[in-house]
Formats: C-alpha cells, sequence, structure tokens
C-alpha cells in the first residue's frame, strides 16, 4: 500500500511536470515541514517558532533539478513541523520575491498533509487568515481524508 508520504510526493511530482511539459512560466517552490534540517528565513536559530521547516527551492520555474529533488530527496521523519509556521514561511516567501520586484497574477499555496503534524497557537490562525486575503493568497488542503471519513467520525463520536 501506497504511505501518505508517497502519494504526496507523487502529487507534487505531477504538478511539476505538468508545469514543466507545458512550457509554464509559473513558478514553483516547495517548502517541507517535519524535516530534519531548519532552513528557512523565519527561524531566529533558536526557538522552535519555525523549526523543522526547510525551503528546499526557492520560486523559480520548473526544472529537471526540481523533478529529480522530488522524486529522490523528500524522505520520512519522525519530526513534526507546525503546519501554520508552514504557511508563514510559505507566505513570507512570497512576501520576500514580491519585494524583489516579482509580479505574479495568483498567489497560491497548496498543502500536503495528514493533520498529524502540531499547530502551536491557535491564536496564530486569524493573523495567518488575515495576512493570506490581505495578499490575495490563496490556499489549497489536500489530505488523504475523504468527506466520507468526516461523516464516519461525526457518526461515531455521536453514537451513545
Amino acid at each position: 500500500s501506497t504511505t501518505y508520504l508517497q502519494a504526496s510526493i507523487d502529487i507534487i511530482q505531477m504538478i511539476a511536470q505538468r508545469k514543466m511539459f507545458q512550457s509554464s512560466k509559473d513558478e514553483l517552490s516547495l517548502i517541507l515541514f517535519g524535516t530534519i534540517d531548519t532552513a528557512n528565513e523565519l527561524w531566529d536559530g533558536s526557538s522552535d517558532d519555525y523549526r523543522h521547516i526547510t525551503v528546499a527551492r526557492q520560486l523559480s520555474q520548473v526544472d529537471w533539478k526540481l523533478i529529480d529533488f522530488i522524486q529522490n530527496n523528500i524522505n520520512s521523519t519522525t519530526l513534526e513541523g507546525d503546519v501554520l509556521d508552514g504557511i508563514l514561511v510559505a507566505s513570507n516567501h512570497f512576501h520576500e520575491e514580491v519585494n524583489k520586484r516579482k509580479v505574479f497574477k495568483d498567489k497560491r499555496i497548496i498543502i500536503l498533509t495528514d493533520f498529524s503534524s502540531t499547530a502551536n497557537e491557535e491564536g496564530k490562525l486569524n493573523v495567518i487568515c488575515n495576512g493570506l486575503a490581505k495578499n490575495h493568497i490563496r490556499v489549497d488542503v489536500i489530505s488523504p481524508f475523504t468527506e466520507d471519513d468526516s461523516n464516519n467520525n461525526n457518526n461515531e463520536s455521536n453514537s451513545p
């Protein structure tokens, strides 16, 4: 059976290949959370905020190097990364690119998660949502759960 990580890698691979083979001018960045190392502009080097989040690929057009990285260098770890911190790192990455005078027609963050990661602060969610709306960044979440899974969990919790 395919693990959720492998299914996520396959999805990312399909998105990247499609962009490349369509000769798209779209740019793609790859930000991973739950990584052993930490490599992002928001981590101060000591706190747990933004730790275990890696900007594996700066925003750029898709090329064979990215396709190869996706296929061969994304590995499972036992570390948890904060999904909200991951969104903030991605949003900040967009902001930094805009400051370099890049103009984007659309800005989109795609999150592939099984929701097993942590989120350190619930109050952070409102700040993130407001920031994403203000900067016109669309967020899509892809998870292994279906609406049927959600309905089954709700039915189980309502049973005596």
